[in-house]
């Protein structure tokens, strides 16, 4: 009948050794200082109490990962990583390390300190004790980006997705790896779940717009690089990628404005200038500003003379910036002469008889001609455009019927500016033959423009 106080007895005892163990442990653990101190307090309190417990125990594993912890969050990553070392070296004769996880942590301050070797010894072997684990894999990806090894990355950052789909880093570092490998498509998936996670990141959402703007999605890119054109790092580049797109659809205005906020822009570097400078000249230039257009390729030249195709382009800007300014302001008669020229160096080698010039005195002069070569006689008219304005469908309409009731059997147009869209696509599927500034040039150099 003793039995039953004596398991109660057994029992109590039990939970009296328990209790102290559990006090003891305690007591040995450093003390967490409360999250409501000040940051500056809490990090003494954490230093005062593992130098405490260091000072009784140097081996103390507690007292030695709240100061591992800490040099990680402060960004102090080598000294984080001596003290995991030491941990590591105690790892096999203290059961209560857990090697995995002190390797896994060895390795992310690796990363971080560009000790790559180191880095990935310590995950390597982390995988081997636990190849499922999603830190590891996250950690693993971000190694192999940082070694620019992008399609290793890309491995090991799907599987860390798959063990944790929301998570932000590992789907920024995922999107960063496809975008260094021109996988724009891929890139804006995972960017976009980046910029989720993450909206104020401006490295991810600049790439993103980057990427977007590969694709040729034009307004969403734009929204972003206007959103970023004020960030300190990201600004310039933005401001360019923004004028490029405003330069794609021609709104010259908009891109001049956003290539001078480029230059501009304090934080500019001397890349990013010189791109921008490039890209405002030819704006310049087929605008007809050329005197501003020279001044911005002699400044790059100053800078940086091997600079792309520079010393060739401005040789270009001159040649045809002269040849274009005499085309573009030649009096009436002056100008029929011009077109006159013009009309044979067209058809190199070929016998041609002028039949009829007719001129419209503000728009452009018509040149019907007879063109005869090897294989037989053609009629053709030429049309000689006046200005530099944009040529509309309307221009290329009238020169059609003007080609029909002549019985001409192609027609050529010849622009010192350039063509509409809707210009170009009703040419493409008639016998016109559209000549651009470019063209145009090359033909002016050909001919003898003073007499």
């Amino acid at each position: 009948m003793q039995i039953v106080p004596a398991i109660a007895i057994s029992i109590l005892v039990i939970t009296a050794i328990i209790g102290a163990y559990s006090i003891l442990r305690r007591s040995n653990r450093v003390k967490t200082p409360s999250k409501s101190e000040p940051p500056a307090k809490r990090r003494n309190s954490i230093i005062k109490e593992a130098n405490r417990k260091l000072k009784a125990n140097p081996k103390d594993s507690i007292a030695l990962e709240s100061l591992a912890r800490l040099h990680y969050q402060e960004g102090n990553f080598t000294k984080a990583m001596r003290i995991y070392q030491t941990l590591l070296n105690y790892a096999s004769t203290n059961p209560d390390l857990n090697e995995t996880e002190l390797n896994l942590r060895y390795g992310l301050c690796a990363i971080h300190g560009n000790f790559l070797s180191e880095a990935q010894d310590a995950l390597m072997n982390a995988q081997a004790d636990s190849p499922n684990n999603f830190e590891i894999s996250a950690g693993l990806g971000k190694l192999e980006f940082a070694k620019k090894e992008y399609d290793n990355a890309i491995k090991h950052l799907q599987q860390a997705l798959k063990l944790h789909p929301h998570h932000g880093e590992s789907a920024k570092y995922l999107g960063l790896a496809f975008f260094r490998l021109k996988k724009y498509a891929e890139s804006v998936k995972y960017l976009k779940l980046a910029s989720e996670t993450s909206p104020e990141d401006a490295e991810t959402l600049f790439t993103l717009a980057r990427s977007l703007y590969e694709v040729s999605n034009y307004p969403a890119a734009h929204n972003i690089f206007n959103h970023l054109k004020p960030d300190p790092q990201w600004g310039p580049s933005s401001y360019l990628y923004s004028g490029l797109i405003h330069e794609k659809s021609r709104n010259w205005n908009d891109a001049i404005a956003d290539y001078q906020g480029s230059i501009n822009h304090k934080n500019s570097q001397l890349e990013i200038v010189l791109e921008t400078k490039y890209r405002l000249a030819e704006i310049f230039n087929q605008t007809h500003q050329f005197s501003r257009a020279l001044t911005l390729l002699s400044e790059i030249s100053e800078t940086a003379p091997e600079y792309r195709d520079i010393a060739s382009r401005m040789k270009h800007y001159r040649e045809s910036n002269k040849s274009l300014q005499i085309y573009l302001t030649a009096s009436p008669d002056k100008f029929i002469i011009l077109c006159r020229k013009l009309t044979r160096a067209a058809y190199t080698g070929a016998e041609i008889t002028i039949a009829e010039v007719n001129t419209d005195q503000s728009r452009y002069n018509d040149i019907l001609a007879t063109v005869k070569i090897v294989h037989g006689e053609n009629l053709v008219i030429f049309r000689y455009m006046k200005t530099s304005e944009e040529v509309e469908m309307s221009c290329l309409q009238n020169l059609y019927a003007r080609s029909q009731d002549a019985r001409a059997g192609r027609s050529l147009c010849f622009t010192p500016g350039i063509y509409s869209k809707e210009a170009k696509q009703f040419a493409k599927i008639r016998p016109i033959k559209l000549i651009d500034k470019q063209k145009l040039t090359e033909y002016l150099e050909t001919i003898n423009l003073n007499s």
